[in-house]
């Protein structure tokens, strides 16, 4: 069931997902008519859309998957007596990714010059130290709070998988981040050293769990 709390993050944030839309309503006309949306490793475009769906439809989009991931960490929360701290992170992330990728996209179609490697790579970086710092604050009762895939495993080797996970995120999200001072190439192996630095802690924790 939904908290008076959780309903009140779940208002906030969804009017913060759909602000943005006053800016690319101000700036509509300006607009090409099929919007770049995407762009590769090299900062070049490698995907559009049609101005309407860019500016309408994404927020609408994102305010979906922000009501999806609440109600999830709610369930998560009454079946595994959840992880405060870390949830409240998690409720804001798509509302701030939301309203910065919004408006790099509207600038970027306006013509103004957007480093999109270092936006895209900076928030992986921030997103992965925010969220690595947290992990071990999950309470271990052996239980999934659903973050990777171990099962029944028991406290101290939950606590152990924690750390360990949160430790991997934040070193990895810091190479993200220092990679933004080099060219593009070590930034996409930054990004690349975090995602196999996860699964292979997930990978560790389902080992341990089988055990």
């Amino acid at each position: 069931m939904m908290t008076k709390r959780n309903v009140r993050v779940l208002i906030i944030s969804s009017i913060v997902i759909l602000l943005p839309i006053i800016y690319g309503m101000m700036n509509y006309a300006q607009l090409p008519a099929d919007m770049v949306t995407h762009w590769g490793v090299n900062n070049q475009p490698n995907g559009w859309m049609p101005k309407a769906w860019a500016v309408y439809g994404l927020p609408f989009l994102m305010l979906a998957l922000q009501w999806f991931i609440v109600i999830i960490l709610r369930i998560s929360a009454k079946k595994t007596g959840g992880a405060p701290r870390l949830e409240r992170l998690v409720q804001w992330l798509i509302p701030v990714l939301t309203v910065v990728l919004y408006i790099t996209t509207i600038r970027a179609n306006l013509g103004f010059g957007v480093d999109i490697r270092r936006i895209a790579v900076g928030l992986v970086g921030a997103i992965f130290v925010l969220m690595g710092n947290y992990l071990p604050t999950v309470p271990a009762n052996g239980k999934t709070w659903g973050y990777h895939p171990t099962t029944n495993l028991k406290p101290e080797l939950q606590a152990r998988v924690n750390r360990r996970m949160g430790q991997a995120m934040v070193i990895s999200g810091l190479l993200c981040l220092l990679s933004l001072f080099f060219s593009e190439i070590v930034s996409w192996l930054a990004v690349a050293i975090a995602i196999v630095s996860v699964i292979g802690v997930s990978i560790y924790g389902l080992r341990l769990s089988r055990r």
